[in-house]
């Protein structure tokens, strides 16, 4: 590979960790080790095996959650990357990618507490700026200097630790060919224990007993690639609950300062996400638009406005949204600042909760396992379907909510919580994720194990059941998933040696 490779490998770790310009949508898409492997067999030559190997990567990292500043399960866009440039160059099976590339994702977590930590200092100048008047200091440090310091920084300590890890990698197995096998079978044991903590992360009752048939079923049947999909897409879809209340109508306010707002914060929620103050100095930023039109002849009370919003706020960005609406009609209304304070911070955790079950836990996850799925089997309209109902349901959720909370105020939360508590998507997602994943499993399951040279396949592939209900005991038993990730690299390694 030349160094020019490694750049373009850095660059996409940038963009996938950037989430910014992207309206939100990067963060459940090009964040994801499907899409940083697709990006990656781009730029090696390879699309289709960087796509599929990125997708097998990605059904371990199907329950990633980052929540509250949090990054504790690995960075899945690195993933992605490594893995797909370790199975393109050396020819490796995609299983066997993901046993080098997840413990190489941790050192992501790494990389993500510096960023962190540098913007911090950002946000701190950025807000020093601000209160001396000086209005460009939060678009310099809400967007300019977080991204330039992202961008050089992913580039290059991106770009040299994929040349490190592909050295590496070569030196080991041009050492013994043979440790390919091993890799394979750990990777696939690690996707078996995947599964079982999706299982028990899910707490659904029936859900060992689903899981069971549906992976049998996918492994001595052929199951059409688009039934599931289609199934929940018939069951998903409802009436859009109308709000009876009066709609509020413009005063000062326009309706292009409130898409001016949202723009702001759909592409700069997590530009300078910090430690201390974690989206709170994006809430100001997307203020400003409001701002300059409410107090267009008062600069001082528009800084002392901006300020006061530099506050700590956190909340999911895109169900939260009725919040920014809100907060932008009371302060059309001129309401007392303390009330508006109390407000936004009264409603930014029960939102963060709420919507964090919604987009996280069903949404990303059922519409990248139709991506997944549509690279393992090579229905490529599957996957482009699913990033594209994913896309549209972080636009129209994240717009309407905006649009809502300011029309109606309190109204548009209270129909936002019980779209949320009532949407048939997630009465029936216990249903819906297991029988997903199980088939996706079975899918790869079969496809890894044909690499490991067993004449009975599909036996080999049945035989796998026997250690997700081992896992599934275990963690059960309360036994913590690191403790059983490690077991599985030592098991992997004492064959290895021993055999």
């Amino acid at each position: 590979m030349t160094l020019f490779k490694f750049i373009l490998l850095g660059i996409i770790y940038y963009i996938g960790n950037s989430t910014s310009f992207t309206f939100g949508i990067g963060y459940f898409t090009l964040y994801r080790p499907a899409f940083s492997g697709l990006l990656t067999g781009l730029v090696l030559g390879e699309p289709e095996v960087g796509f599929f190997v990125g997708a097998v990567i990605n059904i371990f990292f199907i329950g990633f959650k980052s929540t509250g500043g949090s990054l504790k399960d690995g960075d899945p866009c690195l993933a992605g990357i490594i893995g797909s440039m370790i199975a393109i160059n050396y020819k490796i099976p995609a299983a066997a990618a993901l046993t080098i590339a997840y413990p190489a994702s941790l050192i992501g977590i790494i990389f993500w507490k510096y960023r962190l930590n540098l913007n911090s200092y950002y946000v701190k100048e950025g807000i020093k700026g601000l209160k001396k008047g000086d209005l460009n200091s939060i678009n310099q440090y809400d967007i300019y200097y977080p991204q330039m310091s992202l961008f050089i920084f992913n580039t290059v300590i991106g770009g040299f630790l994929a040349f490190i890890i592909y050295k590496i990698t070569g030196a080991v197995i041009s050492s013994d060919i043979e440790i390919i096998k091993y890799l394979n079978f750990t990777g696939i044991i690690l996707i078996t224990l995947g599964g079982a903590i999706l299982s028990i992360n899910h707490r659904w009752k029936y859900t060992i007993y689903f899981f069971t048939s549906f992976y049998i079923f996918n492994i001595l049947f052929k199951l059409d690639p688009y039934l599931i999909p289609v199934l929940i897409a018939i069951v998903s879809v409802q009436k859009n609950r109308r709000i009876k209340h009066t709609k509020k109508e413009f005063d000062l306010i326009k309706k292009s300062d409130l898409y001016k707002s949202w723009f702001i914060w759909m592409n700069f929620t997590h530009s300078c996400y910090s430690f201390e103050k974690l989206q709170g100095f994006a809430f100001c930023h997307s203020m400003l638009p409001v701002f300059k039109r409410i107090y267009r002849k008062d600069k001082e009370q528009m800084v002392k406005s901006l300020v006061r919003h530099t506050d700590y706020f956190n909340t999911e960005p895109n169900i939260g949204t009725p919040i920014h609406g809100y907060i932008i009609r009371l302060e059309e209304e001129k309401r007392r600042p303390r009330e508006i304070k109390e407000i936004k911070e009264g409603l930014m955790g029960i939102m963060a909760g709420m919507g964090d079950s919604v987009t996280q836990t069903v949404l990303s996850p059922l519409t990248t396992m139709a991506v997944i799925y549509g690279a393992l089997t090579g229905e490529y309209i599957l996957a482009i379907g699913g990033t594209l109902v994913m896309a549209a349901a972080v636009v129209y959720l994240s717009l309407k909510g905006y649009l809502d909370g300011y029309y109606y105020g309190e109204e548009a939360l209270e129909e936002r919580i019980k779209f949320s508590n009532n949407s048939r998507i997630v009465k029936f997602f216990p249903f819906f994720f297991i029988i997903s994943i199980s088939t996706i499993i079975a899918k790869s399951q079969v496809l890894s194990v044909s690499k490991l040279g067993v004449s009975n396949i599909k036996g080999a592939a049945l035989s796998l059941l026997i250690f997700y209900f081992i896992f599934y005991f275990l963690l059960n038993k309360k036994i913590k998933d690191e403790i059983l990730l490690i077991s599985v690299y030592l098991i992997g390694l004492v064959l290895m040696i021993f055999t």
